[in-house]
């Protein structure tokens, strides 16, 4: 690798984009080559391809082997097309073929197989040479995924920590916040802990410093205005509870925090009952495991 600054490369498997295997090449040597990882370019039409930070001669050296594999591919590809255009024409004017090739009908078929023969060694010697060439790139992928992957263990695990350090005071104490969202007809009451919440900015709360008591007040103040405002957590403080909570539930969890039970999401007489999903981690959804993603 080269000291450079890194650029963002875009990848797949080579498989990927030499989706068939050219004049019939095969065998494990060749199937071992294609699920090598290859650099493509940005116009090659794949959806959504994955990325990667590497020194930018390392992306043209990966990047120049995909475009020569893939011209030597098409090439060898031409190549048996032209060679076996004898043949289509013999099928296509049967009679007057026999007539002008009758002696060389065997010729014919000797030059297109020893062409084809040829092709495939050349087809062989591209996969060989872009393994040479570019062989190096899976290995730096799988040691660039490994790393991250590493890197999110450790930021979960410190994030963990963090949660149960917050909680390890008792939950009564006037470490709430929350803030209120309208979201098309739903209104929302989103409850924090901020000391938990490294990634939120601090103008998402609408009251901090607060107690769980202080917090359920507020809800009922809202919802006497709002009768059927839903109750809900941010994805890390939902988390917090969850985990600090034998029953490994927020709601439960809640609920012997305050000392009564609360109902989530009020439904007003003879409405369709609403089950809200929770979704994953990010903090651009709303859910009872999230949020709108909106600052107040």
């Amino acid at each position: 690798m080269t000291g450079e600054l890194p650029v963002h490369a875009a990848y797949r498997h080579l498989y990927e984009v030499i989706r068939v295997y050219e004049l019939n090449v095969d065998g494990a040597e060749v199937r071992a080559i294609r699920d090598l990882y290859c650099v493509i370019d940005e116009d090659l039409g794949h959806h959504t391809p994955d990325r990667i930070p590497a020194p930018a001669a390392d992306v043209r050296r990966w990047l120049a082997a995909t475009r020569t594999i893939v011209q030597a591919m098409g090439s060898a590809r031409e190549q048996e097309r032209r060679a076996h255009r004898p043949f289509v024409m013999r099928r296509r004017h049967r009679i007057l073929w026999q007539l002008r090739h009758l002696t060389s009908k065997r010729r014919l078929r000797a030059d297109y197989e020893a062409t084809v023969e040829r092709l495939r060694g050349d087809v062989l010697a591209a996969y060989r040479a872009y393994r040479e060439q570019a062989g190096d790139l899976t290995e730096y992928i799988a040691e660039h995924l490994a790393r991250r992957e590493r890197e999110q263990r450790e930021r979960d695990q410190r994030e963990r920590d963090q949660r149960a350090e917050v909680m390890a005071g008792g939950p009564h104490r006037p470490i709430w916040a929350y803030g209120v969202r309208d979201h098309r007809s739903l209104r929302v009451l989103e409850i924090y802990l901020p000391a938990a919440e490294p990634y939120r900015r601090a103008d998402t709360y609408a009251r901090t410093g607060l107690t769980p008591q202080q917090v359920h007040s507020a809800l009922t103040g809202e919802r006497a205005h709002h009768p059927y405002t839903g109750l809900t957590w941010s994805y890390r403080t939902r988390l917090a509870l969850e985990e600090w909570h034998d029953s490994g539930k927020a709601e439960t969890a809640w609920r012997e925090v305050i000392g009564e039970p609360v109902e989530l999401f009020p439904q007003p007489p003879g409405s369709r009952p609403k089950s809200p999903r929770h979704y994953g981690p990010s903090s651009n959804y709303w859910s009872p495991g999230g949020h709108f993603g909106m600052p107040f």
